[in-house]
């Protein structure tokens, strides 16, 4: 990574995406817009679909931040990639893993271009979507993708209960989630807290940094409903993923 910090947003649609990334090209800044890499128009080989941008800040010593705008079908995507990978105890996301299951996040990946009326994978070009849907109906229902989520929700959700009832607030909020355990904590921090929330998260980033099973985030939300719509892969509310993958079976995704 060239970049030291990053940002995500996540907009309804492909056309509000584009619209934002246009915006930053256009605007005029004082800091320089270094790459910009549209993996929507052209997904990477994975599957992942997202437009970053890598600013170069005017400051001495340089340094690199990266913006990623993505669509929300496409942050559900992503979230499965993570949730699975947590799962089946793998780096999905870096390439790793059982090829069956790299094999799905592909075709849901050309799945949801299809519904956004966007590129498909190069590999799926010459398939038409009849062929890519069947194929992801059976790999779905051979690895058993829905099951396995609905059980790993259940674990989770009891484990994350007590912060929900607790109704805990914040304006920054450092989220642990432990799948050695099955277990999420979450710490929140007031809009003056900012330095002692950042110093905790890069404590806890430089203490399970070669541990792939626990996940570290540090997020600004004083919203407990938004912050877990953000990072659903986090509280492991995944219901929105299962809702697609069951359409997908019983041939009711519509595109």
């Amino acid at each position: 990574m060239q970049d030291i910090g990053g940002l995500r947003a996540i907009l309804e649609n492909v056309d509000e995406v584009y619209k934002l990334v246009d915006l930053y090209r256009t605007s005029k800044s004082r800091h320089k817009l270094f790459a910009l890499h549209d993996y929507i128009s052209t997904p990477k080989p994975d599957g992942y679909r997202s437009v970053h941008l890598v600013y170069q800040l005017k400051k001495e010593p340089s340094i690199f931040i990266e913006i990623q705008v993505r669509s929300y079908l496409q942050h559900i995507w992503a979230t499965a990639v993570e949730v699975f990978g947590t799962l089946m105890n793998s780096s999905f996301k870096s390439g790793y893993g059982e090829k069956k299951w790299l094999d799905l996040f592909a075709y849901l990946s050309s799945a949801f271009s299809l519904k956004e009326e966007m590129p498909v994978l190069k590999e799926h070009e010459a398939l038409s979507e009849k062929q890519i849907l069947a194929s992801l109906k059976e790999m779905i229902k051979d690895l058993k993708a829905i099951e396995q989520l609905n059980v790993y929700t259940a674990i989770y959700k009891i484990s994350s209960s007590d912060f929900r009832e607790k109704g805990r607030s914040g304006n920054y909020s450092l989220i642990l989630l432990d799948s050695h355990k099955n277990t999420i904590s979450v710490q929140s921090f007031s809009s003056n807290q900012i330095e002692e929330a950042t110093s905790v998260y890069m404590q806890k980033e430089k203490e399970f940094y070669n541990d792939i099973n626990v996940n570290v985030v540090l997020v600004n939300t004083s919203d407990v409903k938004k912050l877990e719509a953000s990072y659903p892969n986090y509280f492991m509310d995944t219901r929105i993923l299962v809702r697609y993958l069951s359409e997908i079976v019983i041939d009711k995704f519509e595109i």
